[in-house]
């Protein structure tokens, strides 16, 4: 992926980072994106819900999105 591509899905995704080392899949940005689109607390539940390595990877994205703006 170059340069401008991530640039491109961090600004789509509105993330600070992308958390590739926990396991970011950029096949899969639909599904993250519609994850983001929920309120904190369906977030919490559907996390809660998943193994604990997938489950690092949604509660990266989560953080990445509350920095997202941020200086």
């Amino acid at each position: 992926m170059t340069e401008a591509e991530e640039l491109e899905l961090k600004t789509r995704l509105r993330l600070k980072w992308i958390p590739w080392d926990e396991g970011f899949d950029p096949v899969r940005a639909d599904e993250y994106e519609r994850f983001l689109s929920l309120h904190v607390d369906e977030q919490t539940d559907i996390v809660r819900k998943m193994s604990a390595e997938e489950g690092v990877l949604y509660i990266y994205l989560s953080e990445s999105r509350i920095q997202y703006g941020k200086a």
